[in-house]
């Protein structure tokens, strides 16, 4: 059995649903410090991980779910929107190069603006098709590049994005239960400190949440750029099909 532990996996699920997690822990950790030993500080070390993975799966569903909050259509992504004529994000002269390395290479159709015009919805279908071939292809050929870096970042962003109300929602209980405790009498310097970093989790929660849309726009532009720009130079490899062929092990 393999642990999905590469560095996209950490910094895209596991970060993610750490922070979201982290009132939980923080609380856990924080009621009975002092009989949190032997047995049961392994006990609740085992739990602490158990919860922590649970949520690492329910934060990637929750970033899965935000893509539509995120953009209102597919092409509206900048992978996409960067092959499209009406897109005034990159220059013209750079998205006739590739369209004609996605022609060459890729032997896909590309369209031209009149195409466009008269047909969007076939040309951002012909986008999406020209970016999934292309993917494959960066990833074999560049996997450690640019874009890689930034698909984790737009990944972490996303999904704590798609799971910020339940950041709230933990990060509120965590905070009554802290203060129920320590208004019952159990107060403790952990407890307090725990009640303070639970309340500023709260009020961190609300202010990066706000922005997190926004922030995931902004670093899917990024890959975008780094991905096309990879794919780009891989093109102008004069052994490029042989290196395909040798990547795919025919």
């Amino acid at each position: 059995m393999n642990f999905p532990i590469d560095s996209y996996e950490l910094r895209a699920r596991y970060a993610p649903s750490l922070i979201v997690v982290t009132p939980f822990l923080i609380t856990l950790w924080a009621c009975a410090p002092t009989e949190f030993q032997g047995v049961a500080a392994f006990s609740g070390g085992i739990l602490s991980i158990v919860v922590w993975y649970s949520f690492s799966v329910f934060v990637r569903y929750c970033g899965k779910r935000a893509e539509k909050q995120i953009w209102n259509e597919p092409s509206e992504k900048p992978v996409v929107s960067f092959l499209l004529w009406n897109n005034n994000m990159i220059g013209r002269d750079l998205k006739m190069q590739y369209h004609k390395v996605i022609y060459d290479c890729l032997h896909l159709p590309t369209w031209s603006p009149e195409f466009e015009e008269g047909d969007p919805l076939k040309a951002a279908q012909y986008g999406r098709q020209a970016f999934v071939r292309a993917k494959g292809v960066v990833r074999r050929l560049d996997p450690n590049g640019l874009w890689y870096i930034d698909l984790a970042d737009y990944g972490f962003a996303r999904n704590l994005y798609g799971a910020r109300w339940y950041w709230v929602g933990v990060s509120v209980c965590m905070s009554f239960t802290s203060l129920f405790l320590v208004l019952l009498g159990r107060s403790s310097d952990m407890l307090i400190l725990g009640l303070i970093m639970n309340i500023f989790m709260l009020l961190f929660s609300f202010v990066f949440g706000r922005v997190l849309g926004d922030l995931s726009k902004e670093i899917a532009l990024r890959y975008a750029q780094h991905f096309w720009e990879s794919f780009l130079n891989l093109s102008e490899n004069v052994n490029y099909d042989k290196r395909i062929e040798g990547k795919n092990g025919n």
